[in-house]
C-alpha cells in the first residue's frame, strides 16, 4: 500500500466486546420475561435462539434480520402468547438496557483512533444491523467524534460481506480501494468483503484460529498490532 488515505473498521466484536454485551442484554430481557410469565432462563434462552434462526431465515442477508423487535415479536408467538405490543417494547428496551450497561472499547481502540487523526487519516465504520442501534453503540463508546463515515447495511439494503456496504464507504470518503485498510473481526464479513472490492484487509483474529498471515491479508490478535501495521506503512513510504 502506496498511500493510506483511511482505514475502515467494523463495529461488533471488533471496537468492544458484543459477546458480553449481548449476554448482559439478554439477563435483562430475560428478567423482564421472567417476571411476566414466570419462565426459566433455559426456556427462554431456547425460544431465543428459534426466534432468531426464524427471523435470519425469513430476512436473510437484511439488516432487518439481526433486529430484536422482530425477534421478540416471534418470542412471544414461540411462547403461545398472544401479539402485545407493550411487551414487545419493553423487551427491546430491557435488552439494550443491560447491552449498553458499561460498554466501552477494547483497550487500545480509542488510542488508535487518536493516532490515525494525527496523521491524517480518515476513519470510517462499516457494519451490519440497523443505523439506529449502531449509531447509538458508537455514541456509546465515545468515539463519534473520531469517525468520519459511518455506512450500516441497512443503507444498501445488502449486508457485508455484499461488495455495496464497502463502495459506499468509498464513495463517501472520496477515495480509491488502494488507499484503504479494512480491519474486521469476521473472515467472511470484514475481509472476504473487503478483498472482493480491492480494498487490503486486516483480522483482527483475537481467538487465534486463523493462524499467521498471507499475501492476501494480515492476522493481528489485538488493536494495538493495528497500530504497528499502520506504523509500518507510513516507515515504508
Amino acid at each position: 500500500m502506496e498511500n493510506l488515505e483511511a482505514v475502515l473498521f467494523d463495529l461488533d466484536g471488533t471496537l468492544y466486546d458484543y459477546n458480553k454485551c449481548h449476554e448482559k442484554g439478554l439477563e435483562s430481557a430475560y428478567e423482564y420475561m421472567e417476571g411476566k410469565y414466570d419462565i426459566p432462563y433455559d426456556k427462554f434462552i431456547d425460544l431465543y435462539r428459534k426466534a432468531r434462526f426464524e427471523n435470519h431465515k425469513e430476512l436473510v442477508g437484511s439488516s432487518s434480520s439481526h433486529n430484536r423487535i422482530h425477534y421478540f415479536k416471534r418470542l412471544l408467538k414461540l411462547y403461545n402468547s398472544k401479539f402485545k405490543s407493550d411487551v414487545v417494547l419493553d423487551l427491546y428496551k430491557a435488552y439494550y438496557k443491560g447491552f449498553f450497561d458499561g460498554i466501552t472499547t477494547f483497550k487500545g481502540v480509542e488510542e488508535l483512533f487518536e493516532e490515525l487523526v494525527d496523521k491524517g487519516i480518515s476513519i470510517g465504520v462499516v457494519t451490519n444491523l440497523n443505523s439506529r442501534i449502531q449509531i447509538e453503540k458508537i455514541d456509546k463508546l465515545g468515539l463519534s467524534s473520531f469517525v468520519d463515515v459511518f455506512v450500516t447495511s441497512e443503507e444498501t439494503s445488502r449486508e457485508k460481506p455484499h461488495s455495496s456496504v464497502f463502495l459506499l464507504a468509498l464513495h463517501r470518503l472520496d477515495v480509491s480501494e488502494e488507499e484503504v485498510l479494512m480491519v474486521g473481526d469476521d473472515f467472511e464479513k470484514d475481509v472476504k468483503g473487503a478483498l472482493s472490492v480491492g480494498i487490503d484487509s486486516v483480522l483482527l483474529d483475537k481467538e487465534c484460529e486463523y493462524g499467521e498471515s498471507s499475501e492476501q491479508f494480515e492476522v493481528v490478535e489485538s488493536i494495538n498490532e493495528v497500530g504497528e501495521l499502520i506504523e509500518k506503512v507510513f516507515s515504508e513510504n
